[in-house]
């Protein structure tokens, strides 16, 4: 074909009509007759086009295809079909049901499923609302199963059946409130311990002071089990945030506009944050959560709360962006005193703040740099590796300049390598900082 023909089918109607609809938002795969010029011969192109997740297609459409590089050997197949496009697509396949969390209801274990299920252990039935109360309707149908087996059996997700301690302490993990026009709001509770916890008798309110009648329980009806070392999300209506363990349904108290959230425990006052938009970092947007910093076996208002720094927004069910170590180990090597570059109202520059400690006893070595999204070294701190011993804190700034000498606004990664002089054990950590454009 000649380019001056392949431009002129180019300009066809039917052609224009079809990228047109294309333009519109009409994605689906489908073969088109390019009618030629006079005297050209009829070829047929396949466009590679991904259908919107809502868009219904007919008997000429395939929906699961997207686009991608051809697989053919010149690099095209023109007038031809490529070799991906020989293979029948086959719909995602649907995830199978997961258990989530671990309760017990009316003397029996229950368990709660990331998916409705069919079937499950014989002995363990589904609870409907129409029987078992009207708190079921804030989970989907056939996710909450229950055991009516005379004997207790070892189950995936709940505790073990000689296990009688649940007394480890929770605290609050994660907030996102409130804001008009924003997503759904969470409160994610953490056990830091290694001990098994309970909802039973834990109770929350945003209410200053709050008075006994302001005060109501993670779970009413249900005692939830908390397992070691888990952060655990609760939501009115879980099925409208993305995450990847899904948020428990709850009734949540007010997370509107600014608020101290307090947690108690048998009356007695265990967790404490205050959340305002003053505590919010420069690039907060309507999908940013408040995190703990810190993963502390404590709790009170002590805590450190910043914007979370997951490409998300959040962390809802997992442990935060800013906690960086296995809960199991309380050391914190690197920590950002000031994790985003800014300047203040008085127009002064706020640089990046890292303290730097010992991870272990004896000597270590220290290699620090920045690097972006991709890996790439943007600025070490020093031209070589220092020493450091004890529990001395250094404190290293950072200009947000690149060895080069440019400013891009942007999230970019600490990485800290310690090595230790008398073992040569050598631990690795990173922590997301921040450079504001104002």
């Amino acid at each position: 074909m000649t380019d001056s023909a392949l431009n002129r089918s180019n300009s066809h109607p039917q052609v224009e009509k079809l990228f047109s609809k294309t333009r519109q938002g009409i994605f689906c795969t489908r073969s088109l007759t390019a009618l030629l010029a006079p005297g050209s011969i009829q070829r047929k192109r396949r466009l590679q086009l991904g259908a919107p997740a809502h868009q219904k297609c007919g008997k000429q459409c395939d929906c699961w295809r997207d686009w991608d590089s051809s697989s053919d050997e010149r690099g095209c197949s023109f007038a031809s079909p490529d070799a991906s496009e020989l293979i029948a697509p086959s719909p995602p396949s649907k995830p199978d049901a997961a258990p989530v969390l671990c309760g017990e209801f009316e003397g029996h274990r229950i368990l709660l499923f990331s998916e409705a299920k069919e079937e499950f252990r014989s002995g363990w039935i589904p609870l409907e609302p129409e029987v078992y109360g009207n708190w079921l309707r804030l989970f989907e149908p056939q996710t909450v199963w229950s055991d009516l087996n005379p004997i207790t059996e070892e189950v995936e997700g709940c505790p073990p059946t000689n296990e009688t301690n649940f007394e480890a302490q929770l605290t609050l993990n994660e907030v996102r409130r409130l804001r008009t026009n924003g997503t759904e709001p969470f409160i994610e509770i953490a056990n830091s311990s290694d001990q098994w916890g309970v909802t039973t008798g834990w109770k929350w309110s945003t209410k200053t002071p709050a008075f006994p009648d302001d005060w109501s329980p993670l779970a009413s009806e249900v005692h939830w089990y908390i397992p070691p070392y888990r952060a655990v999300a609760w939501a009115r209506c879980p099925n409208r945030i993305k995450a990847s363990v899904a948020p428990i349904p709850a009734e949540l108290p007010s997370l509107w506009s600014s608020f101290s959230l307090q947690l108690a425990h048998n009356g007695e006052y265990m967790d404490l944050v205050s959340i305002e938009p003053e505590a919010e970092a420069p690039w907060h947007s309507l999908d940013h959560s408040l995190e703990r910093t810190s993963i502390a076996l404590g709790s009170g208002s002590s805590a450190t709360w910043k914007s979370s720094s997951h490409a998300s927004g959040h962390t809802a069910g997992e442990w935060n962006s800013w906690q960086l170590h296995d809960p199991i180990s309380s050391i914190q090597p690197i920590v950002a005193l000031q994790d985003t570059w800014h300047v203040d109202e008085t127009g002064a520059i706020r640089p990046i703040r890292l303290q730097i400690k010992s991870p272990g006893e004896g000597a270590w070595e220290v290699q620090l740099k920045v690097v972006d999204g991709n890996g790439t070294d943007l600025r070490s701190f020093h031209n070589e590796s220092w020493a450091i011993q004890g529990e001395t804190a250094q404190i290293v700034h950072w200009d947000g300049l690149a060895v080069t000498g440019v400013f891009t606004p942007g999230t970019y990664w600490v990485l800290a390598q310690f090595q230790s002089l008398n073992t040569s054990d050598i631990y690795r950590y990173t922590l997301p900082i921040h450079l504001s454009s104002h």
